[in-house]
Formats: structure tokens, sequence, C-alpha cells
């Protein structure tokens, strides 16, 4: 870590005037503003530098998605303090958008609160 990696790039990835930046989570997979053609799927992400844990966030609402914490999860704080860079959402509504946040837990419990992602789950009936 500590270095730029040209993979943090514009969908999810790095802003140079962020001061937190180096240690937020990056590369979300579903990339930023795509299409997930499943209706469930894993979410996963490159950890930000000295991160240990992880608190995912998932839900349909911007709002709760943003706002979201530990003490106050809205209903969308989906998995507290894994240790794993993925997430298996599980069922999702088809049509619907999705907000995805990743917030990164360093060895002193300092959280950094990640940026929202957002998904749309289109998947065809045949």
């Amino acid at each position: 870590g500590g270095t730029l990696e040209a993979s943090k790039s514009s969908s999810g990835g790095f802003d140079p005037n962020d001061p937190n930046a180096m240690t937020k989570a990056y590369n979300p997979n579903p990339s930023d503003n795509s299409y997930c053609y499943e209706l469930s799927t894993i979410l996963s992400w490159t950890a930000g530098d000295y991160a240990i844990k992880h608190d995912v966030y998932l839900g349909t609402n911007i709002g709760s998605v943003t706002n979201a914490t530990r003490n106050n999860p809205l209903g969308v704080l989906k998995s507290k303090a894994q240790t794993t860079t993925s997430y298996n959402t599980g069922f999702l509504n088809n049509f619907m958008v999705y907000y995805w946040r990743v917030d990164e837990v360093l060895a002193d419990n300092t959280i950094i609160k990640g940026d929202i992602w957002t998904f749309v789950v289109y998947v065809e009936n045949n």
C-alpha cells in the first residue's frame, strides 16, 4: 500500500482530494453505476491501507446507506467487522437500484467511512 495503483479508477476509485482516500475500500465489484444481471451476487472490493475488518452496508435507500452507522444501522448494516473482502447479498429484487458502502475498520477500531457505490439489478425474464 501507500502508492497509487492504476486500478484505483474513477468508477469507485481514488479521490486525490480525500484525506482518507488511501485507507478507504476501493475497486468495487460490481463496479459503481453498473448493472447486475443476477438476482444475487457477491459484492467484493479491495481493502484500504491498514484495514483489518470491514462493515458492509447495502440497501435501496441512498439516505439509509449514506447515514447508517454501527450504532444506528438503519436496517442496512449487513455485515459487521468481517475479515473478508466480499459479501454474498442473498436475494435481490429485480429492476431495483441498490446502494452499498464498505467502512474500513483499522487496528485501533477507527472507522473509515466508505464511498457510496450503486448497481441496478436487471434480469430479463424470458
